[in-house]
């Protein structure tokens, strides 16, 4: 039997859901995500009363205690991926009835617009060196603001030393992860931007690696 993940992205109230279904998913894919109002969301700061963040935020979908801190949780993004954390959230911590961090899966990073932001770049290290072979890499990067589903486009190129670089392959990924095996020895780069139903991303910055075998 074919199972086949489905997701359904819309806007209410200016709040974004994208819902999967219940059946097993494809790996590698969006599977949930409920993102909060973000015009909303960056009028929270540290300093906000808990009071007002309800007020404006509304009831979090969850809420717990730790350690005298309480967690409010606005929003949250999964993948069917095991080379990803369990989800990316938009979190509020407070104590003493004062918000003391905002934290949100894009590093602060919003998009005004609903158009994709440009991939912030994780791993490897820009000038990262690597002496194994096969050539694997697992390139890593901060996940996309904007309108879900975001698909990116993963450039990696290849130079034998010299100053020009060639392109080996244009990859494309659903989620912020992609593992790839590197053509040749020698020196490398790569770059991604997001694309959603509204348009693309600028490139992200390149990133430069050196393969030694």
């Amino acid at each position: 039997m074919r199972f086949e993940l489905l997701v359904v992205a819309f806007v209410m109230f200016g709040e974004l859901t994208c819902v999967g279904d219940e059946v097993p998913p494809k790996p590698h894919q969006l599977l949930k995500c409920v993102i909060p109002s973000l015009d909303k969301w960056q009028t929270i700061a540290k300093g906000t009363s808990e009071e007002e963040v309800r007020k404006i935020l509304g009831a979090p979908l969850e809420e717990w205690n730790a350690n005298g801190v309480r967690f409010l949780t606005y929003g949250r993004i999964r993948f069917s991926s095991d080379s990803l954390p369990d989800a990316y959230e938009f979190t509020i911590t407070i104590t003493d009835g004062i918000v003391r961090n905002v934290y949100d899966p894009h590093l602060g990073h919003l998009s005004k617009d609903g158009l994709p932001t440009i991939p912030s770049l994780i791993a490897p290290n820009n000038k990262s060196q690597f002496d194994y072979y096969p050539r694997l890499l697992d390139l890593r990067w901060v996940p996309s603001s904007g309108e879900y589903p975001i698909e990116y486009s993963i450039e990696v190129e290849y130079s034998n030393g010299g100053q020009e670089y060639r392109l080996e392959k244009t990859y494309s990924s659903d989620i912020p992860y992609l593992a790839i095996s590197f053509v040749a020895k020698g020196f490398g780069r790569w770059r991604v931007r997001s694309k959603n139903r509204l348009g693309n991303s600028d490139w992200s910055d390149w990133s430069y690696f050196y393969s030694k075998q």
